[in-house]
């Protein structure tokens, strides 16, 4: 009985999969490739892009990203948890896609969450960096993506996107951005 209910549900993860992918246009896929890449006439270091370099710390290393190529993504978590909501699946999918290009291979981007200002600044900084975590994690597994490429940061409510509504929406994100060079 376990091992049909077992087969029953890998048969319908094998099922879903693709599914998501029909639902992903190249078109998507494309467009995060080109907001994602670096430009083709300079190579990706903090000296290319002096004006849009910005330092970020990651676990006591300096890491150097480039905010001209970064995207903000709506990821869905169900409330005060970091694990990905279906719909979550879906809406990275296209991300996946473009991360696991030929065009973005050979680069390495930082996955860094971001929280609205409800509750503690503490609390959000640990809640951010698990649901940056659940993203790197979906990417990796789900896209054989080398895990050295993905870094994962929280900001927690110190970045947020609209600082006058510190409770909107918009501020809970993820953000996806070139890394330059990092301090290992």
């Amino acid at each position: 009985m376990r091992f049909s209910i077992a087969a029953g549900l890998a048969l319908a993860l094998l099922w879903a999969a693709p599914s998501f992918a029909q639902g992903v246009s190249a078109d998507e896929a494309n467009s995060i490739i080109r907001s994602l890449a670096p430009s083709a006439s300079a190579p990706a270091s903090a000296e290319s892009y002096p004006r849009t370099a910005r330092e970020v710390v990651v676990q006591n290393s300096v890491v150097v990203i480039d905010t001209a190529h970064s995207l903000d993504f709506e990821v869905y978590f169900p409330f005060d948890s970091a694990r990905l909501m279906p719909q979550a699946h879906v809406d990275l999918w296209a991300l996946g896609e473009a991360l696991a290009s030929p065009q973005l291979r050979q680069h390495i981007y930082l996955i860094a969450g971001h929280t609205d200002g409800v509750g503690s600044a503490a609390y959000n900084l640990d809640l951010s960096a698990r649901r940056a975590a659940s993203v790197r994690r979906f990417l990796i597994d789900s896209f054989a993506i080398d895990p050295r490429r993905l870094i994962a940061v929280g900001f927690g409510e110190s970045q947020l996107k609209a600082p006058q509504a510190p409770t909107a929406g918009i501020n809970r994100r993820v953000e996806v951005a070139l890394v330059l060079s990092r301090g290992d």
